[in-house]
């Protein structure tokens, strides 16, 4: 699994991604049993809200939106168009999806983390470079960039947005020497045609929910739906992050040095239907696993807290 691919949080879907979820923490926050699923699109001053949902919450969505807009990037101003409407329960089912859903998760021993050596490189920089954004000379650098890392090469390349104030080389050189600083060894590739003074939501539309979850991660490791603008429990977020934690139980018991698991929830149903395991030398092991470690009702006390769906979000920035 050689490839990985990351955005910077002002990269258009990545900034759609953030209000669409910051919208659903904000009604789980008022109300607990919401139901619903969101979309966010957006761009040159425009951001239009749809969705279905089934609660009792009552506020204004402009005003969050405008808030995490602002926390994003304090240059973005849009006027918000919000015409989500409320529908028959059964079209939004508790704890479960409306549609069959597919979940992957994935875990390896060749890191710390779990995570392979290409994701594990391009969360490491991500993380370097909103460091290098919060100092003095983090002008240089707009927040809509996107990262390629190949481990195969251990080279990096990236399309980045800068101040038309400031030469692309400029931005170049500083980008080489962070990079010789978090990760020796590794190359610089600027992309040519991808370079530009200004980007994100001024000059480009972006929606939610548009990149699958999976691709953050690596190209090599199956995708699955994201579950932006659902609920926590909703089998694109809880299921994902059960099957992540039940991955990394297993490299950590010895099965395996990298362990896939695939999970298939059939539409209204909390448990899965189906729970495959396996390790890299392709041997079964879902044995080791119980469909009641992925109930979507259970208590779940380690991941179902509030904010959640915002911090795993942006682990990928955390500094």
């Amino acid at each position: 699994m050689p490839l990985a691919h990351a955005r910077g949080p002002g990269h258009p879907d990545a900034l759609c991604d953030t209000l669409a979820i910051a919208l659903v923490e904000e009604y789980l926050r008022r109300d607990p049993e919401a139901r619903l699923h969101l979309s966010v699109t957006g761009g040159r001053e425009s951001l239009f809200v749809d969705g279905d949902l089934v609660s009792t919450a009552d506020f204004d969505p402009a005003a969050i939106l405008r808030r995490v807009l602002t926390e994003v990037d304090p240059t973005l101003t849009a006027e918000p168009f919000v015409t989500c409407e409320p529908v028959h329960a059964n079209f939004l089912p508790k704890n479960a999806s409306f549609d069959p859903w597919i979940v992957y998760g994935y875990a390896t021993s060749e890191t710390p983390d779990g995570w392979p050596r290409a994701q594990t490189a391009v969360r490491t920089f991500c993380q370097a470079i909103e460091r290098f954004r919060s100092q003095a000379d983090g002008y240089l650098l707009g927040s809509d960039y996107d990262l390629y890392a190949d481990d195969s090469v251990q080279e990096l390349s990236m399309r980045f947005e800068h101040p038309s104030t400031v030469l692309k080389e400029a931005v170049e050189l500083a980008l080489r020497t962070l990079l010789e600083k978090t990760l020796p060894g590794w190359s610089f590739r600027p992309l040519a045609a991808g370079s530009v003074s200004e980007a994100g939501l001024h000059r480009r539309s972006g929606v939610s929910g548009r990149l699958q979850a999976a691709d953050l991660y690596s190209s090599h490791i199956p995708t699955h739906a994201s579950g932006v603008g659902y609920p926590i429990r909703h089998p694109g977020n809880l299921g994902v992050w059960l099957a992540r934690a039940e991955a990394q139980r297993l490299v950590k018991e010895g099965f395996g040095r990298g362990i896939l698991l695939v999970l298939r929830w059939n539409p209204f149903e909390t448990r899965p239907l189906i729970v495959s395991a396996r390790n890299e030398k392709g041997e079964e092991l879902s044995a080791k696993v119980s469909p009641e470690t992925f109930d979507l009702s259970a208590a779940q006390t380690a991941f179902i807290q509030e904010g959640a769906l915002m911090k795993r979000f942006r682990e990928l920035w955390s500094v």
